[in-house]
């Protein structure tokens, strides 16, 4: 005796108790068995790649400094510089020349400018950034490699020699508007063989 199923089709014939399938084509042909075990392990499985760990970026891959944020860590030590520098200003300004007010005044915004540049240099050459910079969230790193420049290239060359051909008339603009091209590093970049890549 025999029946066919009413959903897949398939004729089934009753031999002793048991039922067997005689229209096996109607199930389509046997999976492979590497195919059948990709398709039975695990169907929730996330594709191959997507589970592992992110790859950290060094110092020499990371994305160059935009000019806007370099300019502003300029900006902003400058005005760091200025707000320590206020209170002479505002005593020759607005005191007596000969008032001892003027020279301690004076004296307070010399050491203060003393305290910031040691400060500064000293995170320049140890961090390749200053106090603008961390704002700002960039560094000066090696061209080459990603490195710290250290003291001798990210002070001595960046700033001391860059600042004596700085005397150059127009040196300065041109200094800055290299910061612009493919490379976005400035003439006391290509000096140091530095450049400066977001922290």
């Amino acid at each position: 005796m025999s029946f066919q199923c009413q959903f897949c089709g398939a004729e089934f014939i009753r031999r002793r108790g048991a039922a067997f399938a005689s229209a096996a084509a109607v199930a389509g042909p046997a999976p492979q068995a590497g195919a059948a075990a990709v398709a039975l392990d695990n169907p929730y499985e996330a594709p191959e790649g997507m589970g592992e760990a992110p790859v950290r970026v060094s110092y020499g891959e990371q994305a160059l400094a935009g000019p806007v944020a370099r300019l502003g860590a300029h900006f902003v030590d400058g005005l760091i510089a200025l707000a320590i520098y206020l209170p002479m200003f505002l005593a020759v300004f607005m005191g007596e020349p000969d008032s001892g007010f003027v020279g301690i005044a004076a004296m307070i915004s010399a050491v203060g400018i003393l305290v910031l540049l040691v400060y500064q240099l000293r995170l320049l050459s140890r961090e390749g950034q200053t106090i603008g910079k961390r704002v700002m969230k960039v560094r000066v790193v090696m061209y080459d490699d990603g490195s710290n420049p250290g003291f001798g290239r990210a002070v001595g060359l960046r700033l001391f020699v860059n600042g004596l051909i700085g005397i150059v008339p127009g040196y300065a603009l041109v200094d800055v508007l290299f910061i612009f091209g493919a490379e976005r590093r400035c003439l006391h970049d290509f000096i140091a063989g530095t450049k400066v890549v977001e922290a």
